[in-house]
């Protein structure tokens, strides 16, 4: 996980206001997914605007 997830977690650490992300992952059931902490509603909603984007211009 720590290979397959080096980019994006340098890519995360980048991310204003991102203060820590727990990686979790269900691999039986093919599930990923974090728990994160940021210092400001402001930081969390501008991370979302991306993230909600970026999810579905993937189709996810």
């Amino acid at each position: 996980m720590t290979q397959a997830y080096s980019e994006l977690g340098h890519k995360l650490s980048e991310t204003p206001g991102l203060l820590w992300k727990i990686w979790i992952e269900n691999s039986n059931d093919g599930e990923a997914g974090g728990i994160y902490l940021f210092e400001d509603a402001f930081s969390l909603d501008a991370f979302l605007t991306e993230h909600i984007t970026r999810l579905k211009s993937l189709a996810i």
